[in-house]
């Protein structure tokens, strides 16, 4: 039995979305954050990039449609995660 791994129209768009979101806000504000020693005010300058993570629509992703969130499931949600770790690498906190 064969898998097919090809995505779906709607995953194609997420995709696309995830990669410009990535490349548009969290991209820019890696370096910045690489340069910031304390783990917490790492996290409190990613503030504006978590803002425009939810004007997006991305921080309801989990949440069911019916109760105004995206419906994702676990594969449309690590398609986008792909997207934004293979464009920034920015986290929250550093593990040091």
């Amino acid at each position: 039995m064969t898998i097919d791994f090809t995505l779906s129209p709607e995953q194609l768009q997420l995709q696309a979305n995830a990669r410009a979101f990535a490349e548009g806000v969290l991209a820019p504000i890696a370096a910045q954050l690489d340069a910031i020693s304390d783990p917490a005010e790492a996290f409190y300058s990613t503030r504006a990039a978590f803002r425009e993570m939810a004007k997006a629509g991305f921080t309801k992703s989990f949440i069911p449609v019916a109760d105004g969130g995206l419906g994702f499931g676990l594969v449309d949600f690590a398609i986008a995660a792909e997207d934004y770790s293979g464009s920034a690498d920015v986290r929250p906190s550093r593990w040091e």
